[in-house]
């Protein structure tokens, strides 16, 4: 398998000719976990704090909504103007910080500056396993794309795949209003992988 660092840093590549600059998805991210407390350890020692169960301070709630408004700012808006999916996913957000852990079902949300990370481990079927992380970050002198939604950039990985989406804040920020924080970037990453839970 490919070094999870070589792989962040690869993408990041693609992305800083024009498109945003040091947005790279988390290594912890990357490597196939038998439990969710491995992946929270490697984040933890990047600087990532988890948020406590429960709980969805403004400042997480506000980054996270765009990772879930993605598909529609690069998809389908169904018609539905930038304010309503945003509103729309919001409730989606909150949701998450509601979700209970089941044994093969267990979700965190985590904070950086500037930067918020919603994590999914999850074991579909029997010997089989599953690590996502979504999150959205808002770096200080990041490229700006040349459009107000940026190219998707696309990464294959073992197992997986990694997706970023640069933004341009100054500029969806004065469409909505300053409804909600604008990330620079968003990113998705997800493996699936062999494997028993740890119990």
């Amino acid at each position: 398998m490919r070094r999870a660092g070589a792989i962040a840093l690869t993408l990041a590549l693609t992305l800083s000719g024009g498109l945003v600059r040091a947005a790279e998805v988390p290594d912890a991210c990357l490597i196939p976990a038998t439990d969710l407390d491995m992946t929270l350890a490697g984040l933890e020692r990047a600087g990532w704090q988890v948020v406590p169960g429960g709980t969805l301070p403004p400042e997480v709630a506000e980054l996270l909504v765009w990772s879930y408004a993605t598909q529609y700012l690069t998809g389908d808006s169904g018609g539905e103007p930038l304010d309503s999916i945003l509103t729309l996913q919001r409730r989606t957000v909150e949701g998450l910080a509601r979700k209970r852990d089941i044994p093969t079902s267990k979700t965190r949300l985590l904070q950086r500056d500037g930067a918020a990370l919603a994590v999914f481990w999850r074991v579909p079927e029997a010997g089989m396993m599953e690590l996502q992380c979504r999150g959205a970050m808002l770096e200080a002198g990041a490229d700006v794309p040349d459009t107000v939604i940026g190219t998707l950039a696309r990464q294959e990985v073992d197992g997986g795949a990694i997706m970023i989406l640069p933004l341009d804040a100054a500029a969806l920020t004065a469409e909505i209003g300053g409804l909600a924080t604008v990330p620079t970037a968003v990113l998705d990453s997800y493996i699936r992988f062999e494997g028993e839970p740890s119990l």
